[in-house]
């Protein structure tokens, strides 16, 4: 398992990533490897880290951000990549759809045409409901209400 990207980013994927390995049964060192490259932020050595990984056989990728993963995926068709913080995998040709990704490459996106549709959907459901509990759980004032000063 390796990642190819800023150090800082890796560095920080991996204070929540190890304790869940680790809760999984994984320890670095006893019955997992992993095999860190860093491109420093400078793209052009990424498609180079990305071969050299899939020279060393890895198991899985595990990459941060959209030119990773683009740089992973086309360095291997067959080693599963998990890529976390894509942008839009649909446009960038990382998978077919966010419902069913197919190939070897899955993970997390953050924006995306699809999910800010999705995402706008859900607050219009959620904005409904909260103003409907609004109106029903909200009792009306008669004389004799006492209203909090403000």
């Amino acid at each position: 398992m390796a990642a190819a990207t800023n150090p800082t980013q890796v560095l920080q994927l991996s204070t929540r990533f190890m304790p869940a390995l680790h809760e999984l049964g994984y320890t670095e060192g006893q019955n997992i490897a992993f095999d860190r490259k860093f491109a420093d932020g400078d793209a052009n050595k990424l498609s180079r880290l990305a071969q050299e990984l899939v020279d060393s056989r890895v198991d899985a990728l595990v990459v941060l951000a959209t030119p990773a993963a683009r740089a992973v995926k086309q360095a291997t068709s067959s080693i599963p990549i998990i890529a976390i913080g894509m942008a839009d995998p649909v446009e960038d040709e990382l998978v077919s759809s966010l419902a069913r990704p197919g190939g070897e490459c899955n993970g997390t996106a953050f924006l995306g045409p699809e999910l800010v549709s999705r995402r706008l959907q859900l607050l219009k459901r959620l904005f409904r409901v909260f103003l409907a509990s609004l109106c029903c759980g909200t009792p009306v004032p008669t004389a004799s209400a006492q209203w909090p000063a403000c």
